[in-house]
């Protein structure tokens, strides 16, 4: 006997309503396209009339996808080093099996949100867009100066979400620059690293292979951090531009 889908709860915003019951089923791309779509909107909302119950029935509902996120792309960057690594493919189903396990937990526990409801009519957004790029654009400059210089994870995961939110600030008034979206692609793999270097470093975690996949995600982080700073001096200029209220417009096509 098959049973009726959940009734989509409402108000919801329009965006999220397709994703709606694929959320309430685990799916992992609803995780990432709902997550995604959170920050997207939480940046919008920050230059409109949004109030803080709005802002924070994103932030609600981004935390508590937050777990399934983790699993998944820890999942994913295991299984590829663990493939890498020769493992025997009996041990690469096994170790499916048991991920699929930890999965079905998180998603038993998983408690949504009421989910936030549709998006405030958007006035001025150009005009204060350009004026929060402008003061994020300075402030994640200084911040630069001290972060890239630093050891300290929790300092470079800080930076990236800032980062992020200007990333989706930035979209309502122009595609994202190459050099933004690169600059995050590194932050996020380092951020990923962090992840997978805490499971692996769990009493839980037994996998004979630990000690290669430490190896090989402390290698990554690495790599990550140096393609940053590699790529800072253009993501600079690109924040130094912003500053002064320039490169914000989009390019007739």
């Amino acid at each position: 006997m098959t049973h009726p889908a959940p009734a989509t709860p409402e108000p919801i915003h329009d965006d999220l309503r397709p994703l709606w019951p694929d959320l309430l089923a685990g799916h992992p791309k609803a995780v990432h396209e709902a997550r995604k779509l959170s920050r997207k909107v939480s940046a919008e909302l920050a230059l409109t009339s949004g109030t803080r119950r709005e802002r924070r029935a994103w932030r609600d509902l981004r935390r508590a996808l937050a777990p399934l996120r983790d699993h998944d792309i820890t999942g994913d960057h295991l299984l590829t080093a663990l493939t890498r690594a020769g493992t025997p493919q009996p041990e690469l189903a096994a170790f499916r099996q048991d991920w699929a396990r930890r999965r079905a937990a998180l998603h038993a526990h998983l408690t949504l949100p009421d989910p936030p409801g549709p998006a405030p009519k958007a006035g001025g957004t150009r005009k204060a867009a350009r004026k929060t790029l402008a003061r994020h654009a300075t402030h994640l400059i200084r911040e630069a100066h001290i972060v890239l210089n630093s050891r300290d994870a929790e300092a470079w995961h800080d930076w990236r979400k800032e980062l992020k939110t200007y990333r989706y600030t930035l979209d309502t008034l122009i595609p994202t620059p190459k050099v933004l979206k690169a600059t995050l692609d590194a932050l996020g793999r380092m951020q990923d690293a962090e992840v997978v270097l805490d499971l692996l470093g769990r009493p839980e975690w037994t996998h004979p292979g630990t000690a290669s996949l430490q190896r090989r995600e402390h290698r990554a982080r690495t790599r990550a951090q140096t393609r940053v700073r590699e790529l800072w001096p253009d993501l600079r200029a690109l924040l130094e531009a912003h500053a002064e209220g320039q490169g914000l417009k989009a390019k007739k096509t």
